[in-house]
């Protein structure tokens, strides 16, 4: 059975964090019925960033996404709970 290199997990990581922070700045920024989701697509991003971060020791970085963890944590709650 073959593992997944510590490096492709973290290659892996970034592309996750990327790709799911733009999808959801689009769906904020088109305005419509469905841009709640956006914060979830933002949640997902923020954690698949702080444990890439954090695991590569890039604390800037990681400062960043755990402030942004929890906006948007906020963010689904204002959204999509309360």
């Amino acid at each position: 059975m073959n593992t997944i290199t510590e490096e492709k997990q973290h290659k892996l990581l970034e592309w996750i964090g990327s790709i799911t922070g733009i999808a959801g700045a689009i769906l904020l920024a088109m305005n419509f019925d469905w841009s709640k989701y956006g914060y979830v697509f933002f949640l997902l991003s923020s954690i698949a960033l702080v444990v890439f971060s954090y695991r590569r020791q890039l604390k800037g970085l990681l400062s960043q996404q755990l402030v942004f963890l929890g906006i948007n944590i906020l963010g689904v709650y204002k959204w999509m709970i309360a």
